[in-house]
């Protein structure tokens, strides 16, 4: 896979209400924009991510996410969307699939979760009592 670009193919229920989401999201247009399709070509992350708009919407798939390279980009990246108002939670110091992680969340207009955290280090509980690992609250 060396030299290769990661692809996500998602179904959205309405492109014209996603682009508002993912604009913000990645803080940039769409680089191709059609009738029921929006396409990301995100080079800084070696991804293009394209939504489809379908019928068959399924947001129960697990979640999609962000690790951050460092508790300041952590940090800067916290306040930007909290400036754009569309965080769904924030957790600090949260135990989570055998790491502690700050980490906060945000959710499309179909309800896919998206997860921002930094990695703190590796620890031997998988999630911290009566909380749900690696899922939105």
């Amino acid at each position: 896979m060396k030299d290769s670009t990661f692809h996500i193919g998602l179904n959205v229920s309405d492109v014209n209400k996603s682009i508002g989401f993912y604009n913000q999201l990645f803080g940039t247009p769409p680089t191709k924009q059609k009738k029921i399709m929006l396409n990301y070509e995100l080079k800084d992350l070696n991804l293009v991510i394209s939504f489809i708009q379908s019928p068959n919407v399924s947001p129960g798939f697990g979640h999609m996410g962000f690790r951050t390279e460092s508790e300041s980009n952590y940090r800067q990246l916290l306040e930007v969307f909290k400036t754009k108002g569309i965080i769904d939670a924030i957790e600090e110091e949260t135990a989570c699939c055998y790491a502690r992680q700050d980490k906060f969340w945000l959710k499309d207009p179909d309800g896919h979760a998206w997860e921002v955290y930094h990695f703190i280090d590796d620890i031997e509980q998988l999630a911290a009592v009566n909380v749900g690992c690696c899922v939105s609250n």
